[in-house]
């Protein structure tokens, strides 16, 4: 799992848990987006040094 997914994880939830959190998440951007009828705006990728 990654980003969001990991902190949930390291917070105590389980694998379970951690997903039903991203993908409730997920489903509350397309539902407002449906709602305004807008667009989904790519936000810039942030690049790491390493």
């Amino acid at each position: 799992m990654v980003g969001g997914a990991t902190k949930k994880l390291s917070e105590g939830k389980t694998n379970k848990q951690a997903l039903i959190c991203i993908l409730r998440r997920l489903v509350n951007i397309i539902y407002v987006m449906i709602k305004n009828k807008t667009a989904y705006i790519m936000p810039e990728q942030v690049k790491m040094n390493g």
